[in-house]
């Protein structure tokens, strides 16, 4: 049986900020089964108690009994290292994963002065409360790294996804942003990765993705003849004159009314060549719509192509929002061939 493409919401939040560090904002939320059988939720967080003035996040935790009221656990699981250029301001995005030699190790984007790229660094623990950051960087590029998910292979090599900016001539601080797509690279010993040829995923294959692509969470087969699963959000250019519709988070699509928004399914093409993207985006205020969609792909090798989205609609959120960007969150799915 294969991920399901039709989601009910269930009612109340997971969580809530509800204290000095995390009553600023949350998000960003990673959940792993404990040992015991509990669930852990890892979540970046900011809030008036941040380590120190400069800081612009870092990770939390909260434990549940039955993966729906989670308590949070006190103090926090990781902060930057002032002391570090490329972790000097904020970890957040956490992505954990258990090691080979038994101990709990987190990947997670840093970041340090805006002349810097984000990158991927990592920490280990022994219990999943306390971490000890590791030396050097995961996995880094010119263009700037983020939004990290780790993949368990079955032949014991583990993958990383994440997206990755690429840039024209001045690099991220003054040049056009040419690209915001999903990459990924392998490991053998979660350490030292390898970038693998190409990307993931691509940008610009629909008129929701103008301004890039992240956050892609891969689900593996459940059994023989399912497929890989990606979900991913993604975003559009807009602009819109100032208003706001209020549309409830996660509402199933037949309590939409603005169906209309969303193109059919289709196939498209494996490659295509970007349009460019500035990176100074318009500054009128916008509506920010987000959707939920799956695709099939029937492409011959899940870790050397091009996956293709498709925006049939399952879920949608609106807010005003001082960025003209329009947010959407998709998956697609490729067949299962090899461990790759």
């Amino acid at each position: 049986m294969g991920v399901s493409n039709r989601w009910q919401q269930e009612p109340g939040p997971r969580l809530e900020g509800s204290r000095a560090l995390d009553n600023s904002k949350l998000q960003a939320p990673c959940v792993i089964r404990t040992p015991t059988g509990c669930f852990r939720l890892f979540y970046t967080a900011v809030g008036p108690a941040k380590p120190y003035p400069t800081c612009q996040g870092y990770i939390l935790s909260a434990v549940s009994d039955d993966g729906l009221s989670f308590r949070v656990e006190p103090g926090i699981r990781l902060a930057p290292q002032r002391a570090l250029p490329h972790m000097s301001l904020r970890v957040i995005s956490p992505t954990v994963t258990r090691a080979a030699d038994g101990l709990w190790r987190m990947y997670f984007e840093s970041r340090g002065p805006a002349d810097r790229p984000t990158v991927i660094s990592s920490a280990v623990s022994s219990d999943m409360l306390h971490w000890k950051h590791e030396e050097g960087i995961r996995l880094a590029s010119p263009g700037g790294l983020g939004g990290p998910r780790y993949l368990p292979l079955p032949d014991g090599r583990g993958r990383l996804y994440c997206c990755g900016s690429k840039f024209g001539p001045g690099g991220p601080m003054s040049g056009e942003r040419l690209s915001k797509s999903v990459v990924s690279a392998v490991t053998s010993d979660g350490i030292s990765f390898e970038f693998e040829p190409g990307d993931r995923m691509r940008d610009r294959q629909s008129e929701y993705d103008s301004a890039g692509i992240s956050a892609a969470e891969v689900i593996p087969p459940q059994s023989a003849g399912d497929d890989w699963t990606m979900f991913f959000l993604h975003g559009r250019m807009c602009r819109r004159e100032l208003s706001c519709r209020c549309i409830p988070a996660w509402t199933p699509p037949r309590r939409q009314a603005d169906s209309a928004r969303t193109s059919p399914p289709r196939r498209l093409p494996r490659t295509w060549r970007g349009t460019g993207l500035g990176s100074s985006w318009p500054t009128h205020p916008t509506d920010c719509y987000g959707t939920r969609s799956f695709a099939r792909s029937t492409e011959q090798d899940t870790a050397r192509r091009g996956w293709t989205p498709s925006m049939r609609r399952i879920c949608r959120w609106s807010k005003l929002t001082e960025a003209s960007i329009e947010c959407t969150t998709d998956s697609i799915r490729v067949p299962l061939l090899d461990s790759q």
